[in-house]
């Protein structure tokens, strides 16, 4: 998932700077990490991701389309 040119791993990152945690090397689900803050941060990533995805746009959404 590369979001305005960010890996997951650097908005990983930026979530941990931003509640002053420093950064990780690797993503967490790929050490199998569960219980890490970096992990939880990864999650809640992937589930804010999907909800804005999931909305759609204006531009590729249809409204009402006759059958």
């Amino acid at each position: 998932m590369a979001v305005l040119g960010l890996t997951k791993l650097e908005m990983v990152n930026q979530v941990l700077e931003g509640i002053g945690l420093p950064p990780v090397a690797a993503l967490p689900s790929g050490a199998g990490d569960t219980t890490s803050i970096a992990a939880r941060a990864e999650d809640v990533l992937e589930r804010v991701a999907r909800r804005v995805l999931g909305q759609g746009w204006p531009c590729n959404t249809v409204y009402a389309k006759k059958h």
